[in-house]
């Protein structure tokens, strides 16, 4: 049990990452209450609106239906399920910050979203640039990209915070041109997240890719 624990206990959390176990000292977060997060705290709080007043329960049941199908995996290599207002509420946070209008019926299959191929290309001429995605995003689909700082080449693992966000829906072109923090130099190393929506409603899994300016 100690082994596998997760969470804060006083002033001690415990945690894992790629390297096993771990616990560190127990800091209170800083709100900078960017533009972004008042946003999407206001938009949180009118999708449970929705959920409560506008939604039919069938609506509601077929959410509930769809997030007890769909099993995540969390930190810990373990299957877990979120709720179905949850569901309801990560995909339309999601799609709405991407472009698309909310939407209130749940997916018809059950799963995460899968994710086209990504090709990063990072050059001083050109930038950070998303080069490829097979296949192309769709009409009702969306994808972003999430750009860390940069970083020295010996950095091999990045999970945030990332520092700049695009965010696309529908038929996308290549290349797509990412915003980079600051202007790019040659051997910087940037790691850049993503995730996709499918025309069903459903989230991929994040995915982290790195490239090395040259």
């Amino acid at each position: 049990m100690i082994a596998e624990a997760r969470g804060s206990v006083g002033g001690t959390v415990f945690s894992r990452n790629q390297h096993g176990a771990y616990t560190r000292y127990r800091a209170v977060p800083v709100n900078p209450a960017t533009a972004r997060q008042t946003f999407v705290r206001q938009l949180v709080e009118d999708l449970q609106a929705f959920w409560r007043d506008t939604l039919t329960q069938a609506q509601r049941d077929a959410w509930e239906g769809y997030a007890a199908g769909s099993a995540r995996v969390n930190k810990l290599g373990f299957q877990t399920f979120i709720s179905g207002v949850n569901a309801y509420i990560a995909y339309n946070v999601f799609a709405i910050q991407c472009g698309l209008t909310r939407r209130d019926d749940a997916p018809t299959n059950t799963g995460s979203a899968g994710a086209p191929l990504i090709t990063i290309s990072a050059t001083v001429a050109d930038g950070l640039r998303v080069t490829g995605t097979s296949p192309l995003t769709a009409v009702g689909q969306a994808a972003a990209w999430y750009v860390s700082p940069a970083k020295p080449q010996t950095v091999n693992f990045f999970k945030g915070p990332f520092v700049s966000t695009v965010a696309l829906n529908g038929v996308q072109a290549t290349p797509i041109v990412l915003k980079a923090p600051a202007l790019v130099s040659l051997g910087q190393k940037y790691f850049v997240g993503y995730r996709f929506a499918d025309a069903q409603a459903r989230l991929s899994e994040k995915f982290v890719y790195s490239a090395i300016v040259v």
